[in-house]
């Protein structure tokens, strides 16, 4: 079982920090992200209070780096920076000398889900910023004579994604309609080709 962190601990964080890592400016929910953090956050027995205000405001440092817009943010990445800190401490753990093979194997398993979440939130968080992946699929295409055209997959930067609206493609007819004032409307008309005489 691992230790809990002791009761009526004191850690002392820097107030402007813990704003900017928390992406807003509402007291009760900077006192409610710090505290999530803190008690998510793994310290190791005998770590001292000044050892673990330390490590929380390194944490928020890190946070705020990564520049959260509000809450969402901030709690995204806060997510993000706890399962890379458990990941590290999984990785330690199956590096230790008298770690059992049995062990490692599961210290380097449970490091490879918590990597795999950090990826997951690293693209939710993109996702939320309006930079997740976007493409264009084109169905068909005309080219007239003398034309060129690009088979093959193009990639854009999501910031030169273009909003305006796309010029509408050209469509082939596939049947001709019936004729005006022809009896029999249900019978098919002969599909005249246009070829150009060389």
């Amino acid at each position: 079982m691992l230790p809990s962190q002791p009761k009526n601990s004191v850690v002392a964080v820097n107030l402007s920090t813990a704003i900017a890592a928390s992406g807003t400016t509402n007291p009760a929910l900077i006192q409610r992200y710090v505290n999530e953090l803190c008690n998510v956050t793994f310290f190791r027995s005998g770590v001292t209070e000044e050892q673990r205000s330390i490590a929380l405001n390194a944490l928020l440092e890190a946070a705020e780096s990564l520049g959260p817009k509000d809450i969402i943010e901030g709690q995204l990445i806060g997510q993000m920076l706890t399962a890379h800190t458990a990941a590290m401490e999984c990785i330690r753990r199956s590096n230790l000398a008298e770690q059992t093979e049995l062990g490692r194997d599961m210290a380097l398993k449970h490091a490879t889900n918590l990597m795999n979440l950090y990826i997951g939130q690293m693209k939710a968080l993109n996702r939320y910023r309006g930079l997740g992946d976007q493409k264009v699929i084109i169905e068909h295409v005309n080219i007239a004579p003398g034309g060129q055209a690009i088979v093959g997959n193009i990639a854009s930067s999501p910031t030169k994604f273009s909003a305006a609206a796309p010029e509408p493609l050209a469509i082939e007819r596939s049947q001709d309609l019936p004729l005006p004032g022809n009896k029999n409307l249900n019978a098919k008309q002969p599909v005249r080709s246009k070829t150009k005489k060389q």
